[in-house]
Protein backbone atom coordinates (compact mmCIF):
# COMPACT_ATOMS: atom_id res chain seq x y z
CA UNK A 1 0.00 0.00 0.00
CA UNK A 2 1.84 3.25 -1.10
CA UNK A 3 1.51 6.12 1.07
CA UNK A 4 -0.48 8.58 -1.08
CA UNK A 5 -3.25 6.18 -1.30
CA UNK A 6 -2.69 5.58 2.54
CA UNK A 7 -3.17 9.54 3.21
CA UNK A 8 -5.62 10.33 0.72
CA UNK A 9 -7.47 7.20 1.37
CA UNK A 10 -7.67 4.54 3.42
CA UNK A 11 -6.93 6.65 5.97
CA UNK A 12 -9.55 9.30 5.84
CA UNK A 13 -12.29 6.77 5.11
CA UNK A 14 -11.29 5.15 8.11
CA UNK A 15 -11.48 7.19 10.30
CA UNK A 16 -15.10 8.13 9.25
CA UNK A 17 -16.06 5.44 9.92
CA UNK A 18 -14.63 5.27 13.43
CA UNK A 19 -16.17 8.75 14.09
CA UNK A 20 -19.12 7.54 13.24
CA UNK A 21 -18.96 4.83 15.65
CA UNK A 22 -17.46 7.60 18.46
CA UNK A 23 -20.79 9.33 18.03
CA UNK A 24 -22.93 6.64 17.96
CA UNK A 25 -21.75 5.32 21.44
CA UNK A 26 -22.04 9.02 22.22
CA UNK A 27 -25.23 9.21 21.62
CA UNK A 28 -26.01 5.63 23.05
CA UNK A 29 -24.74 6.72 26.76
CA UNK A 30 -27.00 9.91 26.34
CA UNK A 31 -30.20 8.54 25.21
CA UNK A 32 -29.55 5.75 28.38
CA UNK A 33 -29.01 8.81 30.57
CA UNK A 34 -32.34 10.49 29.34
CA UNK A 35 -34.15 7.56 29.73
CA UNK A 36 -33.05 7.15 33.22
CA UNK A 37 -33.42 10.85 33.79
CA UNK A 38 -37.14 10.83 32.86
CA UNK A 39 -38.34 7.76 34.35
CA UNK A 40 -36.55 7.68 38.00
CA UNK A 41 -37.56 11.72 37.88
CA UNK A 42 -38.94 12.41 41.57
CA UNK A 43 -42.29 13.81 42.06
CA UNK A 44 -42.10 17.86 42.09
CA UNK A 45 -38.89 17.70 40.41
CA UNK A 46 -39.82 19.79 37.79
CA UNK A 47 -40.85 22.72 40.06
CA UNK A 48 -37.89 23.08 41.97
CA UNK A 49 -35.44 22.73 38.99
CA UNK A 50 -34.27 24.64 36.43
CA UNK A 51 -33.74 23.98 32.96
CA UNK A 52 -30.45 25.86 33.14
CA UNK A 53 -29.20 23.08 36.25
CA UNK A 54 -30.51 20.59 34.30
CA UNK A 55 -28.75 21.07 31.07
CA UNK A 56 -25.48 21.87 32.86
CA UNK A 57 -25.15 19.06 34.68
CA UNK A 58 -26.08 16.87 31.56
CA UNK A 59 -23.13 18.89 29.74
CA UNK A 60 -21.19 17.98 32.39
CA UNK A 61 -21.91 14.16 32.79
CA UNK A 62 -21.13 14.21 28.95
CA UNK A 63 -17.17 14.31 30.04
CA UNK A 64 -17.43 10.85 31.17
CA UNK A 65 -19.23 9.68 27.98
CA UNK A 66 -16.28 11.42 25.68
CA UNK A 67 -13.90 9.36 27.99
CA UNK A 68 -15.34 6.38 27.42
CA UNK A 69 -15.81 6.42 23.52
CA UNK A 70 -12.24 7.93 23.36
CA UNK A 71 -10.37 5.29 24.84
CA UNK A 72 -13.22 2.62 22.87
CA UNK A 73 -11.96 4.32 19.40
CA UNK A 74 -8.29 5.21 20.40
CA UNK A 75 -7.03 1.75 19.99
CA UNK A 76 -8.52 1.49 16.44
CA UNK A 77 -7.18 4.64 15.08
CA UNK A 78 -3.38 3.63 16.34
CA UNK A 79 -4.06 0.31 14.70
CA UNK A 80 -5.04 1.79 11.68
CA UNK A 81 -2.21 4.38 11.58
CA UNK A 82 0.70 1.87 12.73
CA UNK A 83 -0.26 -1.94 10.78
CA UNK A 84 -2.41 -0.73 7.78
CA UNK A 85 0.54 1.17 5.69
CA UNK A 86 2.49 -2.44 5.81
CA UNK A 87 0.14 -3.94 2.88
CA UNK A 88 -3.39 -4.14 1.35
CA UNK A 89 -4.06 -7.36 3.41
CA UNK A 90 -3.50 -5.98 6.65
CA UNK A 91 -5.65 -3.14 5.87
CA UNK A 92 -8.55 -5.82 5.01
CA UNK A 93 -7.87 -7.91 8.14
CA UNK A 94 -7.82 -5.10 10.29
CA UNK A 95 -11.34 -3.52 9.19
CA UNK A 96 -12.86 -6.69 9.60
CA UNK A 97 -11.55 -6.52 13.56
CA UNK A 98 -12.53 -2.77 13.85
CA UNK A 99 -16.20 -3.47 12.66
CA UNK A 100 -16.72 -6.39 14.82
CA UNK A 101 -15.00 -4.77 17.57
CA UNK A 102 -17.25 -1.40 17.90
CA UNK A 103 -20.42 -3.73 16.87
CA UNK A 104 -20.01 -6.00 19.74
CA UNK A 105 -19.05 -2.81 22.41
CA UNK A 106 -22.25 -1.03 21.17
CA UNK A 107 -24.24 -3.79 21.52
CA UNK A 108 -22.85 -4.62 25.01
CA UNK A 109 -23.49 -0.56 26.07
CA UNK A 110 -27.05 -1.66 24.94
CA UNK A 111 -27.11 -4.40 27.49
CA UNK A 112 -25.38 -2.51 29.95
CA UNK A 113 -27.38 0.29 29.93
CA UNK A 114 -30.16 -1.88 30.80
CA UNK A 115 -28.58 -3.51 33.37
CA UNK A 116 -27.80 -0.45 35.04
CA UNK A 117 -31.13 1.22 34.53
CA UNK A 118 -32.79 -1.73 36.17
CA UNK A 119 -30.54 -2.74 38.99
CA UNK A 120 -31.27 1.22 39.91
CA UNK A 121 -34.90 -0.17 39.71
CA UNK A 122 -34.09 -3.20 42.04
CA UNK A 123 -31.98 -1.52 44.96
CA UNK A 124 -32.59 2.33 44.55
CA UNK A 125 -29.22 2.71 44.04
CA UNK A 126 -26.15 2.76 41.25
CA UNK A 127 -24.05 -0.04 41.55
CA UNK A 128 -22.74 -1.16 44.28
CA UNK A 129 -21.75 -4.67 46.36
CA UNK A 130 -25.06 -6.43 45.62
CA UNK A 131 -23.49 -6.30 41.84
CA UNK A 132 -20.35 -8.56 42.48
CA UNK A 133 -21.71 -10.80 45.22
CA UNK A 134 -24.30 -11.83 42.26
CA UNK A 135 -21.24 -13.19 40.76
CA UNK A 136 -19.42 -15.08 43.70
CA UNK A 137 -22.20 -17.93 44.11
CA UNK A 138 -24.53 -19.91 42.27
CA UNK A 139 -27.09 -20.57 44.32
CA UNK A 140 -27.47 -17.11 46.32
CA UNK A 141 -27.37 -15.81 42.24
CA UNK A 142 -30.25 -18.45 41.71
CA UNK A 143 -31.92 -16.79 44.29
CA UNK A 144 -31.85 -13.53 42.84
CA UNK A 145 -32.67 -14.46 39.12
CA UNK A 146 -36.05 -15.88 40.59
CA UNK A 147 -37.21 -12.95 42.72
CA UNK A 148 -36.56 -10.74 38.94
CA UNK A 149 -39.56 -11.99 37.86
CA UNK A 150 -41.74 -10.70 40.80
CA UNK A 151 -39.64 -7.42 41.40
CA UNK A 152 -38.87 -5.95 37.63
CA UNK A 153 -41.68 -4.94 35.24
CA UNK A 154 -40.40 -8.02 32.89
CA UNK A 155 -42.40 -6.06 29.86
CA UNK A 156 -41.29 -2.76 30.27
CA UNK A 157 -37.24 -4.46 30.11
CA UNK A 158 -38.08 -5.92 27.05
CA UNK A 159 -39.34 -2.71 25.36
CA UNK A 160 -36.83 -0.79 26.48
CA UNK A 161 -33.94 -3.26 25.43
CA UNK A 162 -35.61 -3.82 22.07
CA UNK A 163 -35.88 -0.38 21.63
CA UNK A 164 -32.27 0.91 22.42
CA UNK A 165 -31.50 -2.00 19.64
CA UNK A 166 -33.50 -0.60 17.24
CA UNK A 167 -31.56 3.17 18.16
CA UNK A 168 -28.03 2.05 18.24
CA UNK A 169 -28.95 1.06 14.69
CA UNK A 170 -30.53 4.28 13.58
CA UNK A 171 -28.28 6.37 14.83
CA UNK A 172 -25.78 5.10 12.93
CA UNK A 173 -27.39 5.72 10.06
CA UNK A 174 -27.94 9.50 11.15
CA UNK A 175 -24.41 10.03 12.36
CA UNK A 176 -22.91 8.78 8.41
CA UNK A 177 -24.48 12.00 6.61
CA UNK A 178 -23.41 14.08 9.30
CA UNK A 179 -19.34 12.81 9.62
CA UNK A 180 -19.28 12.95 5.89
CA UNK A 181 -19.86 16.42 5.49
CA UNK A 182 -16.79 17.49 6.57
CA UNK A 183 -14.90 14.03 5.37
CA UNK A 184 -12.65 16.77 3.62
CA UNK A 185 -10.55 17.14 7.14
CA UNK A 186 -10.06 13.89 7.95
CA UNK A 187 -8.43 13.71 4.66
CA UNK A 188 -5.12 15.83 5.67
CA UNK A 189 -1.89 14.68 6.81
CA UNK A 190 -2.11 17.34 10.49
CA UNK A 191 -5.31 14.63 11.24
CA UNK A 192 -2.66 11.62 11.54
CA UNK A 193 -1.36 13.50 14.47
CA UNK A 194 -4.18 15.69 15.65
CA UNK A 195 -7.04 12.59 15.48
CA UNK A 196 -4.32 10.63 18.20
CA UNK A 197 -3.77 13.65 20.26
CA UNK A 198 -7.35 14.56 20.65
CA UNK A 199 -8.90 11.06 21.79
CA UNK A 200 -5.94 11.14 24.27
CA UNK A 201 -7.07 14.67 25.63
CA UNK A 202 -10.71 12.83 25.60
CA UNK A 203 -9.94 9.68 27.48
CA UNK A 204 -8.49 11.49 30.77
CA UNK A 205 -12.10 13.56 29.73
CA UNK A 206 -10.70 16.40 32.12
CA UNK A 207 -7.71 19.38 32.38
CA UNK A 208 -8.03 19.34 35.87
CA UNK A 209 -5.15 17.57 37.66
CA UNK A 210 -7.72 15.38 39.89
CA UNK A 211 -8.56 11.99 37.66
CA UNK A 212 -12.17 12.09 36.07
CA UNK A 213 -13.15 8.83 37.82
CA UNK A 214 -12.28 10.81 41.42
CA UNK A 215 -14.06 13.71 40.54
CA UNK A 216 -17.41 11.64 40.23
CA UNK A 217 -17.47 11.00 43.70
CA UNK A 218 -15.42 13.88 45.50
CA UNK A 219 -18.28 16.11 45.68
CA UNK A 220 -21.96 16.36 44.40
CA UNK A 221 -22.77 18.85 41.81
CA UNK A 222 -26.01 19.89 41.98
CA UNK A 223 -28.14 20.25 45.22
CA UNK A 224 -30.84 17.96 43.08
CA UNK A 225 -30.16 14.41 44.37
CA UNK A 226 -31.73 13.22 41.46
CA UNK A 227 -29.32 15.40 39.14
CA UNK A 228 -26.56 13.84 40.66
CA UNK A 229 -27.75 10.36 39.77
CA UNK A 230 -27.40 11.17 36.13
CA UNK A 231 -23.88 12.40 36.55
CA UNK A 232 -21.72 9.26 35.21
CA UNK A 233 -22.40 6.75 32.66
CA UNK A 234 -23.07 3.01 33.50
CA UNK A 235 -19.36 1.94 32.85
CA UNK A 236 -17.94 4.73 35.75
CA UNK A 237 -20.67 3.48 38.07
CA UNK A 238 -19.64 -0.27 37.57
CA UNK A 239 -15.92 0.97 38.08
CA UNK A 240 -16.80 2.70 41.33
CA UNK A 241 -18.67 -0.21 42.84
CA UNK A 242 -15.74 -2.20 42.11
CA UNK A 243 -13.40 -0.15 43.89
CA UNK A 244 -15.43 0.27 46.79
CA UNK A 245 -16.15 -3.94 47.24
CA UNK A 246 -12.34 -3.92 46.79
CA UNK A 247 -11.52 -1.17 49.40
CA UNK A 248 -14.09 -2.77 51.96
CA UNK A 249 -13.50 -5.92 51.81
CA UNK A 250 -9.87 -7.32 49.76
CA UNK A 251 -11.06 -10.78 49.00
CA UNK A 252 -7.19 -12.25 48.69
CA UNK A 253 -6.82 -10.64 52.08
CA UNK A 254 -9.67 -12.66 53.54
CA UNK A 255 -9.10 -15.61 52.08
CA UNK A 256 -5.32 -15.61 52.94
CA UNK A 257 -6.75 -15.01 56.52
CA UNK A 258 -8.83 -17.19 56.67
CA UNK A 259 -6.58 -20.14 55.39
CA UNK A 260 -4.15 -19.26 57.95
CA UNK A 261 -6.57 -19.59 60.42
CA UNK A 262 -7.79 -22.70 59.80
CA UNK A 263 -4.66 -24.67 61.44
CA UNK A 264 -5.63 -23.03 64.86
CA UNK A 265 -9.22 -23.36 64.47
CA UNK A 266 -9.47 -27.34 65.88
CA UNK A 267 -7.14 -25.77 68.75
CA UNK A 268 -9.98 -23.14 69.75
CA UNK A 269 -12.30 -26.23 69.78
CA UNK A 270 -10.76 -28.13 71.44
CA UNK A 271 -9.72 -25.55 74.29
CA UNK A 272 -13.46 -24.49 74.87
CA UNK A 273 -14.47 -28.74 74.89
CA UNK A 274 -11.65 -29.30 77.32
CA UNK A 275 -13.98 -27.19 80.09
CA UNK A 276 -17.16 -29.27 80.11
CA UNK A 277 -16.94 -33.25 80.59
CA UNK A 278 -20.18 -33.63 78.87
CA UNK A 279 -18.53 -31.50 75.30
CA UNK A 280 -17.13 -33.36 72.85
CA UNK A 281 -15.06 -31.83 69.70
CA UNK A 282 -16.10 -33.28 66.68
CA UNK A 283 -15.75 -32.25 62.83
CA UNK A 284 -13.17 -33.00 59.81
CA UNK A 285 -12.90 -29.34 58.67
CA UNK A 286 -13.84 -25.71 59.18
CA UNK A 287 -17.40 -26.05 57.61
CA UNK A 288 -17.94 -29.13 60.24
CA UNK A 289 -16.14 -28.11 63.08
CA UNK A 290 -18.48 -28.32 65.92
CA UNK A 291 -18.79 -29.05 69.76
CA UNK A 292 -20.89 -32.03 71.05
CA UNK A 293 -22.84 -32.14 73.86
CA UNK A 294 -23.02 -35.42 75.18
CA UNK A 295 -26.76 -35.86 77.18
CA UNK A 296 -26.87 -37.93 80.14
CA UNK A 297 -28.13 -41.58 79.35
CA UNK A 298 -31.50 -41.11 81.10
CA UNK A 299 -32.44 -37.76 78.76
CA UNK A 300 -31.17 -39.69 75.71
CA UNK A 301 -33.72 -42.26 75.98
CA UNK A 302 -36.32 -39.40 75.44
CA UNK A 303 -34.24 -37.46 72.24
CA UNK A 304 -33.86 -40.06 69.54
CA UNK A 305 -35.37 -37.91 67.36
CA UNK A 306 -35.22 -34.72 66.24
CA UNK A 307 -37.15 -32.35 67.40
CA UNK A 308 -39.52 -30.14 64.84
CA UNK A 309 -39.40 -26.90 65.97
CA UNK A 310 -36.12 -25.21 65.38
CA UNK A 311 -34.88 -22.59 67.71
CA UNK A 312 -32.86 -19.80 66.75
CA UNK A 313 -30.81 -18.45 69.27
CA UNK A 314 -28.96 -15.43 68.17
CA UNK A 315 -26.24 -14.26 71.41
CA UNK A 316 -24.40 -11.49 71.55
CA UNK A 317 -20.80 -11.41 72.49
CA UNK A 318 -18.94 -11.01 76.15
CA UNK A 319 -17.82 -8.09 75.25
CA UNK A 320 -21.04 -6.23 74.54
CA UNK A 321 -22.34 -8.23 77.43
CA UNK A 322 -20.08 -6.04 79.89
CA UNK A 323 -20.28 -2.43 78.20
CA UNK A 324 -23.72 -3.04 79.50
CA UNK A 325 -23.23 -4.05 82.57
CA UNK A 326 -21.17 -2.88 86.01
CA UNK A 327 -19.12 -5.34 87.50
CA UNK A 328 -21.68 -6.65 89.99
CA UNK A 329 -24.66 -6.27 87.48
CA UNK A 330 -23.09 -8.43 85.41
CA UNK A 331 -22.94 -11.20 87.82
CA UNK A 332 -26.49 -10.61 89.27
CA UNK A 333 -28.12 -10.18 85.72
CA UNK A 334 -25.69 -12.25 83.67
CA UNK A 335 -23.81 -15.17 85.28
CA UNK A 336 -27.01 -16.04 87.40
CA UNK A 337 -28.99 -16.87 84.70
CA UNK A 338 -26.77 -18.79 82.81
CA UNK A 339 -26.25 -20.65 85.51
CA UNK A 340 -30.03 -21.64 85.80
CA UNK A 341 -30.02 -22.16 82.18
CA UNK A 342 -27.03 -25.14 82.94
CA UNK A 343 -28.47 -26.55 85.23
CA UNK A 344 -32.42 -26.98 83.70
CA UNK A 345 -30.17 -28.75 81.23
CA UNK A 346 -30.38 -26.57 78.43
CA UNK A 347 -27.44 -26.71 76.02
CA UNK A 348 -26.00 -25.59 72.60
CA UNK A 349 -24.69 -28.62 70.28
CA UNK A 350 -23.70 -26.02 67.46
CA UNK A 351 -22.50 -22.79 67.30
CA UNK A 352 -21.18 -20.46 64.68
CA UNK A 353 -20.47 -17.19 63.95
CA UNK A 354 -22.90 -14.57 62.07
CA UNK A 355 -20.09 -11.65 62.10
CA UNK A 356 -19.08 -8.36 63.38
CA UNK A 357 -21.46 -5.41 63.76
CA UNK A 358 -24.28 -7.94 61.72
CA UNK A 359 -27.44 -7.39 64.05
CA UNK A 360 -28.99 -5.04 60.81
CA UNK A 361 -28.14 -7.70 58.63
CA UNK A 362 -28.80 -10.59 59.84
CA UNK A 363 -31.25 -12.73 58.02
CA UNK A 364 -29.02 -12.23 54.91
CA UNK A 365 -25.78 -13.38 56.72
CA UNK A 366 -27.26 -16.57 58.34
CA UNK A 367 -29.83 -17.01 55.46
CA UNK A 368 -27.94 -15.90 52.63
CA UNK A 369 -31.20 -14.55 50.91
CA UNK A 370 -31.40 -11.47 48.32
CA UNK A 371 -31.71 -8.23 50.45
CA UNK A 372 -32.29 -4.36 49.28
CA UNK A 373 -30.00 -1.66 50.22
CA UNK A 374 -31.41 -1.12 53.31
CA UNK A 375 -28.97 -4.22 54.72
CA UNK A 376 -25.29 -3.42 54.37
CA UNK A 377 -22.21 -5.62 54.99
CA UNK A 378 -19.39 -3.62 55.56
CA UNK A 379 -17.19 -6.36 57.16
CA UNK A 380 -14.79 -8.80 55.33
CA UNK A 381 -15.98 -11.93 57.46
CA UNK A 382 -19.60 -11.58 56.30
CA UNK A 383 -18.54 -10.33 52.44
CA UNK A 384 -17.37 -13.63 51.98
CA UNK A 385 -18.84 -15.89 54.16
CA UNK A 386 -19.05 -19.32 53.07
CA UNK A 387 -22.73 -20.61 51.76
CA UNK A 388 -21.97 -23.66 53.47
CA UNK A 389 -21.96 -22.03 57.00
CA UNK A 390 -24.52 -20.48 56.79
CA UNK A 391 -28.04 -21.63 59.30
CA UNK A 392 -30.04 -23.58 56.09
CA UNK A 393 -26.68 -25.70 54.88
CA UNK A 394 -25.61 -26.69 58.94
CA UNK A 395 -29.27 -27.70 59.45
CA UNK A 396 -29.29 -29.81 56.30
CA UNK A 397 -25.96 -31.40 57.79
CA UNK A 398 -27.43 -32.32 61.06
CA UNK A 399 -30.39 -34.14 59.82
CA UNK A 400 -33.57 -31.23 59.47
Amino acid sequence: MNTPSFFGGYWGSSIQKLLVSFLTLMGLLLTGRIYFFLDFAPTGFWEETTWLEIVLVFLSATRFDMSLASVVIFFPVIGTLFLVPFSKRTGEIWEIICKWYIRVFLYVTVLFSIVSHYFFYYYHEHFNSFFWEFWENWENSKLVIWSLFDELPILKVSISLFGLLIWVNLLRKIMQPLVASFSGLLSKKISLIMIPLLLLVGARGTLDSLPLAMQRYQGEVSSIPHLNLIHGNPYYELFSSWENTIEASDSFVVKKFLQKSSTKIPKWFATAAELDDNRKFRGTDEATFHIEYQVPALREKYLKQKPKHIVFIFMESQPAWLSNFKSGGFQQKVRKNLEQIKKQSLSFNNFFQAGGGSINNIMKINLSIPTNKHYRIAFSSEIYKPFSTTFPRIMERQGY
